[in-house]
């Protein structure tokens, strides 16, 4: 492969133009250069060139260049994939080990890919991506301690997904769910989500559009009232905690907190 191949396969590719660049600049990206009667392969970063690979030959300097340059574009897209849940991380902590320091990863126990389809397919469902991101990434357990969001592999069944669903529906007023399901055919078209400890229930509206495009409803378990969100669980969450959605049902602390604790629910067995 020479120069002009490897600017071919990149755009057949469609890897960013931002993310590789033929000669040197000052932009932070990965450089292939032709220099001295050889060619160089580094990364650019702060006007410094870090991490330079040296090749006598344009063809293996050209293969090297691209496996690189095709990785940090895999990660990019694997980063772009999984962004609302990666946003939503650092403002919401997971619980520390009770004898170190590190980060309890075992708390969460992750699901396959081939598991999410195999339950999905069984109960012909398709969660939005941020939602099995979520569960994959902290398990069951209460945001702030208040707010649990149901998991379809718990073994509880008031905090199961699919088990929940009769107790959430029953916990709203019938004219609150009169009028949500107004333009729908049945109550089908509301699939809970969570509940808060005051008994106010969260369901994703479901309609004709994507699964990415599912509103979130709240319902005041203790009126008529329901506030509508036109965002994913983890937006709705990162934007409680920074301050840039409100939320009446919600601790008035949390709004704008920075940061929130998620408390696991230890005594849960999943499937």
């Amino acid at each position: 492969m020479n120069l002009s191949e490897l600017k071919a396969k990149l755009e057949g590719n469609n890897v960013p133009k931002d993310m590789y660049h033929f000669g040197w600049t000052t932009n932070e990206t990965i450089c292939i250069e032709y220099r001295n009667g050889g060619w160089e392969v580094y990364s650019s970063e702060r006007g410094s060139k870090i991490l330079i690979k040296r090749f006598k030959r344009e063809d293996y300097a050209c293969e090297y260049f691209y496996k690189a340059v095709i990785n940090d574009y895999r990660q990019y897209q694997e980063y772009i994939l999984h962004y609302k849940i990666n946003n939503l991380r650092p403002l919401l902590e997971r619980p520390y080990r009770d004898d170190d320091l590190f980060y309890r990863d075992d708390m969460a126990s992750s699901h396959s890919k081939e598991e999410w389809e195999r339950i999905q397919a069984e109960h012909n469902i398709k969660f939005p991506l941020d939602y099995i991101d979520y569960i994959n990434a902290y398990g069951l357990g209460a945001v702030g301690g208040f707010l649990w969001i149901y998991s379809p592999w718990s073994n509880n069944d008031s905090l199961n997904l699919f088990a929940a669903r009769p107790k959430a529906l029953e916990g709203c007023s019938p004219s609150c769910v009169e009028c949500l399901v107004s333009t729908n055919s049945s109550t089908d078209c509301l699939v809970p989500l969570g509940r808060t400890d005051n008994d106010d229930y969260i369901f994703w509206l479901k309609t004709d559009n994507e699964q990415e495009q599912w509103h979130l409803i709240l319902c005041d378990g203790h009126s008529t009232k329901y506030f509508e969100y036109s965002m994913s669980i983890t937006e709705f969450l990162a934007g409680i905690i920074r301050g840039t959605v409100q939320c009446d049902l919600l601790p008035d602390e949390w709004i704008g907190a920075g940061h929130l604790d998620f408390i696991p629910y230890k005594n849960d067995s999943t499937r």
